[in-house]
């Protein structure tokens, strides 16, 4: 079962998790991916979404749901021009806690994050900046993780290898399948500073554009294409959260 979250924010400030499901989270994604990396943030319009209230507010795409994307609508135009103008200086509540975030803020500098002095707290804001991927670790760029799901959300807690799959010590379960996921060490720099960091999941592969089961069967299998596309990878200018 394929899995894929976004953030969707609108001028109310306040944004949420939305979960995309299998087809879902394979073509409606890579759609939506394709137009951020060619620097358009993509207006969305959910129709038939489930809303859930585990772990704060979220909404997932099901089998009956719609997805329209920058539909031509009044209302899309509206946003649109919200957006050009209070995007990036808007600081979103966020409705969905199953991540550590709560608060996305606005933009700023590698240099200005690390003078902050920041503790990771369960209400810590999102900085944004736009940073350059100087370098990266592929010795080890994903972790085996569990795929069973609670409550309409995947685990994704790390397993280990048994002898007849993969066990989860989080959910206490012996599973035969895993999901490769993305624990990704990078270097990533601006015009102010420089640092290393971890990115996970979604993150990553929208760093480094494929999700991590090919990448680490590109590795194993042809390491001359794998070396290429890393080597594309490094030095593309990202806005990073």
């Amino acid at each position: 079962m394929k899995k894929r979250t976004l953030c969707l924010g609108d001028d109310s400030g306040h944004s949420v998790d939305l979960c995309l499901w299998d087809l879902k989270a394979e073509e409606e994604s890579s759609y939506i991916q394709e137009r951020i990396d060619s620097g358009v943030q993509p207006i969305i319009c959910v129709k038939g979404g489930k809303v859930s209230d585990y772990n704060g507010k979220s909404l997932s795409a099901i089998g009956v749901s719609t997805i329209l994307i920058e539909p031509e609508m009044e209302a899309v135009a509206d946003l649109r021009e919200w957006m050009t103008l209070y995007y990036n200086i808007t600081n979103f509540i966020h409705l969905s806690t199953s991540s550590s975030r709560q608060t996305v803020s606005c933009t700023t500098t590698l240099s200005e994050i690390s003078n902050m002095q920041l503790k990771v707290l369960k209400s810590s804001p999102i900085y944004r900046v736009i940073a350059t991927v100087k370098e990266m670790k592929t010795n080890e760029f994903y972790y085996n993780a569990c795929i069973n799901v609670m409550n309409a959300w995947q685990c994704g807690k790390k397993t280990s290898r048994t002898a007849d799959g993969w066990f989860c010590s989080y959910c206490n379960i012996e599973s035969a399948n895993m999901e490769f996921k993305y624990a990704l060490k990078m270097c990533i720099e601006d015009s102010s500073s420089h640092v290393w960091a971890i990115a996970f999941q979604e993150a990553a592969q929208e760093i480094v554009g494929i999700p991590a089961k090919k990448l680490a069967t590109m590795r194993d299998e042809n390491y001359p294409t794998f070396s290429l596309h890393i080597d594309v990878t490094r030095n593309l200018q990202k806005q990073i959260k």
